[in-house]
C-alpha cells in the first residue's frame, strides 16, 4: 500500500502479562502473553491483531560453578595444609 493511500499514523496497542516464579536460587522460570491490537494504518493496510506467548527457564550455572569453586579452592588449601 503506497503512504499516500492512508493518512493514518497510529499503529495500535500492545497489552502484555508476565510472570516469573523463582524455582529455587539459582532457577527462575517466566512467561508472557502479549497481544497486539492493530488500529489505524495497520487496519487499513488489512491487518490483524496478533497474539505471542513465551517462556523461559533460566539455570544461573555460572553462580553454582562459582560457588562450587570457592569450596574446592577451601578444600584444596585444607588438604595442602595437611601435607606440610
Amino acid at each position: 500500500m503506497p503512504g499516500s493511500a492512508n493518512k493514518k499514523r497510529f499503529l495500535g496497542a500492545q497489552f502484555n502479562f508476565q510472570t516469573e516464579w523463582q524455582a529455587t536460587s539459582h532457577i527462575s522460570v517466566n512467561a508472557a502473553y502479549v497481544h497486539f491490537l492493530t488500529e489505524g494504518f495497520l487496519r487499513a493496510a488489512g491487518a490483524k491483531g496478533i497474539d505471542f506467548v513465551g517462556r523461559l527457564g533460566i539455570i544461573q550455572i555460572l553462580r553454582v560453578l562459582d560457588h562450587a569453586s570457592r569450596y574446592a579452592s577451601q578444600d584444596e588449601r585444607s588438604h595442602l595444609g595437611e601435607l606440610s
